[in-house]
């Protein structure tokens, strides 16, 4: 399989969603731009969306869609930064599809 996963436009997807306030539809079709292999700070993606970076990483925990929605891209400026709403295997999970699509810059678990 390619390190690289499908890049799909969620837009229509998101529209039918009765989940999601319109904020965190705007974060979520944010993240969805993210290409694979790439990632995005919280501060970064906040800026996009004209918000502030605890905002963003809340809509990011309330993602329905992790699949389509990519939230893993999302990192904190200083690691990893959450996933799975603190979830004890969620910053393995996390780290894995990072390596998975090829994003190995120092995104390390704290010990």
């Amino acid at each position: 399989m390619q390190a690289s996963l499908l890049q799909v436009d969620v837009t229509a997807i998101l529209e039918k969603l009765d989940d999601g306030t319109a904020f965190q539809r705007r974060v979520w079709q944010a993240i969805a731009q993210i290409p694979s292999g790439s990632v995005m700070s919280y501060q970064d993606l906040a800026h996009k969306v004209a918000s502030g970076a605890r905002a963003v990483a809340n809509a990011c925990g309330a993602n329905p869609l992790p699949i389509l929605i990519p939230c893993h891209r999302v990192v904190a400026a200083r690691g990893l930064g959450g996933f799975m709403q603190g979830s004890p295997e969620g910053l393995a999970i996390k780290q894995w599809l990072l390596q998975h699509e090829g994003v190995n810059d120092g995104y390390r678990l704290a010990s």
